[in-house]
């Protein structure tokens, strides 16, 4: 769990004096996916600071934990309780995208295989996945909530 402590402590979720992080990662903007996808309503302010934390190796919808300053702490280990992460066990951190990318009004994203090498050189497979949400997605400015989308793939 000393991985999550430093997920923790890097995005500014818990501060804890006794230990440092060496922060190294970056950021990088991709434009839209799809374009001129109707909205009923504008988009509510962007939740702040939420991640999502993904199971490595779960497929589908399990394994999948919604992580924010108020809760963080719900997921470190202590005398008290458990931590649902399992040691030695590899997890994926993605910041939660918002807006969401829709298409046809369900929230989606698209999945690209690639190999990068040592070198820098980068594989892009020619084919991808769009996996799109079972049910279509609505802004509620009364929803403190955002589901992740349970996925059906499609190929493109």
């Amino acid at each position: 769990s000393v991985g999550f402590q430093s997920f923790c402590h890097n995005v500014g979720m818990w501060n804890d004096t006794t230990q440092s992080f060496d922060s190294t990662g970056k950021n990088y903007s991709f434009p839209d996916l799809i374009r001129n996808e109707r909205q009923d309503s504008p988009p509510p302010p962007e939740p702040s600071n939420l991640w999502v934390i993904k199971d490595a190796q779960s497929n589908g919808a399990g394994g999948i934990w919604v992580i924010n300053p108020n809760n963080a702490s719900t997921f470190l280990p202590s005398s008290t309780s458990t931590t649902p992460f399992i040691d030695n066990h590899r997890y994926v951190a993605q910041r939660y995208v918002w807006p969401p990318v829709l298409y046809h009004q369900k929230k989606c994203h698209v999945r690209v295989y690639a190999c990068m090498m040592s070198d820098g050189k980068a594989y892009v497979h020619k084919r991808a996945f769009l996996h799109v949400a079972n049910e279509d997605f609505y802004y509620s400015e009364e929803s403190k909530e955002h589901p992740t989308e349970e996925e059906e793939g499609e190929e493109v």
